[in-house]
């Protein structure tokens, strides 16, 4: 089983963030994507009130556009530690997988009772180093944010203020939420954010 532990951040310059991110010795630009990402849920939206995921995401390689890897991901609720929630650190069961073809498990997931609900688009940036992960992300209507995931709420506090990130600009809201408020409502009664 695997555990995401991460914190969200709303950035005002991208671009500073960006030269403090490449400052940085120990880590390694990995991936430039653009995605798009489908939440699922049945006509009760059960999960969502349980505060669950489940996740299609289609990635496109920036650098090579006939690459595209889909992963399907679960997202159990948050976990209930107040410490973690003080600290807008979100710490919950995360499990991934890659499957060959989106719209067959699309399908599949429809057959079952889950459809779309949930429609957001992000271009990310990611960089990586032994003990963290780190991306800049830009939605559209929504700005531009930085995620920080590691091992530890410690590591991840670490990292922010190596990077030089105002404790201020944490972001408690998912970007699923974030869609579900803010985003345009289209004829299927999917909230979508699209560039």
């Amino acid at each position: 089983m695997s555990h995401e532990i991460e914190t969200k951040f709303s950035l005002s310059d991208p671009q500073d963030f960006k030269s403090h991110l490449v400052a940085q010795a120990d880590l390694t630009h990995v991936c430039d994507e653009f995605e798009e990402n489908t939440i699922l849920d049945d006509a009760d939206r059960s999960l969502l009130t349980r505060g669950c995921g489940l996740r299609i995401r289609r990635a496109f390689d920036q650098n090579d556009p006939e690459r595209v890897t889909t992963t399907l991901t679960f997202k159990g609720p948050r976990d209930s530690d107040p410490a973690l929630a003080a600290a807008a650190v979100r710490a919950r069961e995360e499990l991934e997988t890659t499957v060959a073809e989106a719209r067959s498990l699309l399908l599949v997931f429809e057959r079952l009772g889950f459809g779309p609900v949930i429609y957001y688009e992000k271009r990310r940036a990611t960089w990586q180093a032994d003990d963290v992960e780190i991306v800049l992300d830009e939605l559209p209507e929504l700005g531009w944010f930085a995620e920080i995931e590691a091992s530890s709420a410690a590591v991840i506090d670490l990292w922010r203020a190596r990077l030089e990130i105002p404790p201020a600009a944490a972001e408690s809201r998912s970007y699923v939420r974030l869609t579900a408020e803010q985003g345009h409502l289209d004829s299927k009664g999917v909230h979508r954010l699209a560039f």
